[in-house]
């Protein structure tokens, strides 16, 4: 039991480590916030709304394609949208992956002309599948990652969205050999 629990601890930490080490293509740029300059408001016109163009100053952009080019499963819960992108940037690849919370697992295109809903597992479509991150094993397998932040779980998949392993959080029963570890799992993660 030990060794297992030792084992999912250490697992626990790889992925956690993953995580932060991956670089997911985030839904908004801070960066791009500190170099846009804010005009005082009483001395901005009011902004006129122009067909295909949506955003203001230079944070203005055309839009291409709406929601239409989504699968019906996924414009019916497109409001629950929150998280972020993994995009597949192997040569020859550029797929991007999102997931929506009753939808399940999604495909834009390289082209970005298409979006193909995954098979996903149930138990990944019920719940708020955030931070989106593809990881590649020392072999060069992808898998995308989805932690859910309402589960306590962390959901392994293909790309394919074949479910390959599901992680839990410990529950403060198991025994970590590291009192602060055992205290805190113990405590519910406080």
């Amino acid at each position: 039991m030990k060794l297992l629990t030792t084992s999912a601890l250490r697992d626990w930490i790889i992925l956690v480590a993953i995580g932060s080490i991956a670089a997911p293509a985030c839904a908004h740029d801070p960066r791009a916030y500190a170099k846009a300059s804010q005009a005082p408001a009483a001395s901005a016109a009011p902004a006129r709304p122009v067909p295909g163009i949506s955003g203001q100053g230079k944070m203005r952009f055309r839009v291409l394609y709406t929601s239409e080019r989504l699968p019906q499963e996924a414009r019916q819960v497109l409001v629950k949208a929150h998280g972020g992108f993994a995009v597949d940037r192997r040569p020859g690849r550029g797929e991007t992956y999102f997931a929506l919370p009753g939808a399940g697992i999604l495909e834009i295109s390289a082209d970005l002309k298409s979006v193909r809903g995954l098979d996903t597992s149930e138990d990944m479509k019920r719940v708020n599948l955030h931070n989106t991150t593809l990881w590649y094993t020392p072999e060069g397998v992808p898998y995308l990652v989805f932690p859910a932040n309402d589960a306590g779980k962390v959901f392994t998949t293909t790309l394919d969205g074949k479910l390959v392993h599901t992680l839990n959080a410990p529950t403060g029963s198991e025994d970590f050999e590291q009192p602060e570890i055992d205290e805190y799992f113990l405590g519910g993660g406080n």
